[in-house]
């Protein structure tokens, strides 16, 4: 008489081995994401003196990184379905510190836009798409907080290296900090990687969440990932949407980034000091942001809470336009205003997009959908931030460009309520987990 084999179910009572990953992220997102998004500019005073380079040099080399960041997009998706995130993260953190190492000793121009290939195919390895596919493998019902526990380190590093490497510049010199670069992908980033980072949780016997685990073979797992194939996911309204809403806030996102500060302290008024304050405390709030939204979408509808990131960020941008440049106040309390809509809904987008992407086109084929939808990253950055200048050049005012920003952030958020997350779910297929894409 055959047997059928039984499967013991018990309730973990351990804290789940998930949200040690991801509290391993969210200090790889430090370093990889503050590193390769927010301290470069900190460089351009030392470049311009210590090497005879241009503003507008230095600047190109910038919009270059963009480019190659964005266009690596599809390609990171595709290589993490194909040998995991994991390995991803470890290729670009190895490839980060090779880069830090030469941008510590480039003499010549052309080293420094050289360098800009190696270093935006490095960033997008470490930071979006791999970390947001591991949570999205790791959780569902918890996936909004996992999620929001990573990107609060895109966030933190925003906030933290900037002055850190000021420092670092201003007392051992700006090749002895892109040095400290490479000491953290080989320091920190890498062992983090790989001690406690897994590509799925199937292989240690666990489900996603954590909530049983499964005390079977490794061979009689039955743990299935769901979604629609890539071909048909970008033929979807769904997808449409998601990618014009990305834009348009993106488009938005680059020119307050980089041009607030040039505003604050060229046409407002403030000082250099009180611009880049303000700046930093909006890249704080956005660390708030991403730990409320994340908290919320496990409770609530995350269209609803998307389509709030767009008007948040808009009353970002109607504080300075009502607060600053109509009234033409040089009190603070209309920038705190900015700080706080725009770093709310800044922080709250960075959370809510991969889990949009999660819910509307499953698991099966995250990694490619999203990285094909960050590809757009070089459009936003390379439409918004020339033609905002373009703008205050022919003005005197970045009224006009902010005006737009205000206009882009509004309609994103209209956009949003048009999201079914279960538009398309008919037709997803259904993989097994151990050993499928990740």
């Amino acid at each position: 008489m055959s047997t059928v084999p039984t499967m013991n179910w018990r309730v973990r009572t351990t804290v789940f081995y998930g949200w040690y990953l991801a509290a391993t992220l969210l200090l790889i997102m430090v370093f990889t994401g503050g590193i390769g998004f927010y301290v470069f500019p900190v460089f351009i005073a030392s470049l311009h003196s210590g090497l005879g380079w241009s503003i507008t040099q230095i600047s190109g080399a910038i919009g270059l990184w963009a480019i190659v960041f964005g266009l690596s997009g599809p390609l990171v998706g595709a290589v993490s379905e194909r040998f995991g995130p994991r390995n991803t993260i470890l290729a670009g953190a190895a490839l980060a510190a090779l880069t830090a190492i030469g941008f510590a000793s480039m003499s010549r121009l052309w080293m420094l836009y050289a360098l800009q290939v190696p270093a935006g195919c490095s960033c997008a390895a470490t930071t979006l798409v791999p970390g947001q596919t591991l949570i999205t493998n790791w959780f569902k019902r918890h996936r909004g907080r996992a999620m929001a526990v990573m990107m609060m380190g895109l966030g933190a590093g925003g906030f933290a290296l900037p002055p850190l490497y000021e420092f670092v510049i201003r007392n051992l010199g700006w090749r002895a900090c892109f040095a400290c670069g490479a000491v953290a992908m080989i320091g920190i980033v890498i062992p983090a990687t790989v001690i406690f980072i897994r590509d799925l949780p199937s292989p240690l016997g666990l489900l996603p969440d954590g909530l049983k685990t499964l005390e079977i073979s490794q061979t009689s797992h039955d743990t299935r990932f769901t979604g629609l194939p890539v071909s048909q996911a970008v033929r979807t309204l769904n997808f449409g949407l998601l990618l014009a809403i990305y834009l348009l806030q993106l488009v938005g996102m680059s020119v307050l980034n980089f041009h607030f500060i040039p505003f604050a302290s060229i046409q407002a008024g403030f000082t250099a000091q009180q611009a880049a304050l303000f700046l930093g405390i909006a890249l704080g709030f956005s660390v708030v942001g991403q730990f409320g939204f994340g908290w919320l979408a496990d409770r609530f509808n995350p269209v609803i809470l998307q389509a709030a990131t767009g008007l948040l960020m808009a009353l970002g941008v109607a504080a300075i336009e009502l607060g600053v440049i109509r009234v033409g106040s040089h009190d603070t309390s209309a920038l705190w205003g900015y700080a706080v809509g725009y770093g709310l809904g800044l922080g709250g987008q960075n959370v809510l997009l991969p889990l949009l992407v999660g819910q509307c086109f499953g698991e099966l084929h995250f990694s490619k959908i999203l990285g094909l939808m960050m590809g757009s990253f070089a459009i936003g950055v390379l439409v918004g931030i020339p033609v905002a200048g373009w703008s205050y050049d022919r003005f005197n005012t970045y009224e006009f460009a902010f005006l737009g920003c205000l206009a882009l952030f509004l309609l994103s958020g209209a956009l949003a309520m048009f999201i079914r997350a279960s538009r398309n779910r008919a037709s997803f297929v259904s993989q097994s987990a151990v050993g499928a894409p990740a």
